[in-house]
């Protein structure tokens, strides 16, 4: 294979079809910043949309493939998940560390 018949990274005029392009893109009914922006998001659109719309909202690409789930709680209702929202909101970095590593022993101390 030569050259010529490789679409590589960055290659001669191929980088408008990269995801970090910064061409925007409309998909599943919204417009989003880079095609990359799309992919990060579409790991959430079933499991948690507010991610996913966060996730389009970010400044850039590079902002967008950072971004990871990494703590998630099954709750019954959406109140509840509201208040448990505004709860976390109010603890210390330490503390939501401890919950995101789930350090239950540390998490009661603080």
């Amino acid at each position: 294979m030569n050259r010529e018949d490789i679409a590589g990274f960055f290659l001669d005029g191929w980088y408008v079809f990269d995801n970090y392009a910064p061409f925007q893109i409309e998909w599943s009914g919204k417009l989003w910043p880079t095609a990359e922006h799309a992919f990060q998001a579409a790991h959430f659109f079933d499991t948690n949309p507010e991610l996913a719309e966060q996730v389009r909202l970010t400044r850039s690409p590079r902002e967008a493939d950072d971004f990871e789930l990494i703590y998630n709680e099954e709750l019954q209702t959406r109140s509840d998940a509201m208040r448990r929202e505004k709860q976390l909101k109010h603890w210390t970095i330490a503390k939501k560390e401890a919950l995101i590593s789930r350090n239950f022993k540390l998490l009661k101390k603080l």
